[in-house]
C-alpha cells in the first residue's frame, strides 16, 4: 500500500485538506484544514495525552505530523488532550488511594497477628508511615525561609 493510499480519503476533493481551504469542525472544536476525520485526531490526541511524540502520535493516527502540529494549536484540541491526561491521572490516583487502603488493612490485620515479632513489625511500619511528614499546602510563599526566627541554621534545619 503506497503511502497516499494510507491516508484516509476525508474531503470532498479525495485528498486529506491540502487543497482545502475552508475548516470543517473536527469532533468539536478540532479543525484542520478541511479535512473531517475526528477518528483520526482523537487517535492522535490520546496517544499524545499518552505521552508520545507528535511525529508518534501522528503515524498512530495515520496523519502527517504536520497535522498534528496543526491541531495542537488549536484550543479545543489542546484542552482535549489536558482532559484525558487528566482522566488518565485521576484513574491511577484511584487506583493508589484503593491500594493504600488495602495496606492499611493488612498492616491493621497484622497489629492481631499470633506472633509477636508481625504484630511488633506492623506496629513499627504503622507508626513510621502515621509520623512521615506530609504535604505542607498550608505554607505561604516565603514562610521558613533559611535564616527566620524558628530556632533553626543557616540551612533552616535545628543546629
Amino acid at each position: 500500500m503506497d503511502a497516499a493510499a494510507a491516508k484516509p480519503d476525508c474531503s470532498s476533493d479525495g485528498g486529506c485538506g491540502v487543497a482545502a481551504v475552508t475548516p470543517q469542525p473536527l469532533g468539536g472544536d478540532v479543525w484542520h484544514r478541511g479535512c473531517h476525520n475526528p477518528r483520526a485526531a482523537e487517535i492522535a490526541a490520546t496517544a499524545i495525552a499518552g505521552g508520545e511524540t507528535y511525529r508518534r502520535a501522528a503515524r498512530r493516527a495515520n496523519v502527517d505530523p504536520t497535522t498534528v502540529v496543526e491541531w495542537m494549536k488549536l484550543p479545543g484540541f489542546i484542552a482535549h488532550v489536558a482532559e484525558l491526561q487528566q482522566t488518565a491521572t485521576d484513574g491511577a490516583m484511584r487506583q493508589l488511594q484503593v491500594g493504600l487502603t488495602e495496606a492499611a488493612e493488612t498492616l491493621r490485620a497484622l497489629l492481631t497477628h499470633s506472633e509477636p515479632w508481625v504484630r511488633f513489625k506492623a506496629a513499627a511500619k504503622l507508626l513510621d508511615i502515621g509520623t512521615v511528614p506530609r504535604g505542607r499546602a498550608n505554607v505561604k510563599p516565603g514562610d521558613d525561609k533559611p535564616g527566620d526566627d524558628d530556632g533553626g541554621g543557616k540551612d533552616g534545619c535545628d543546629k
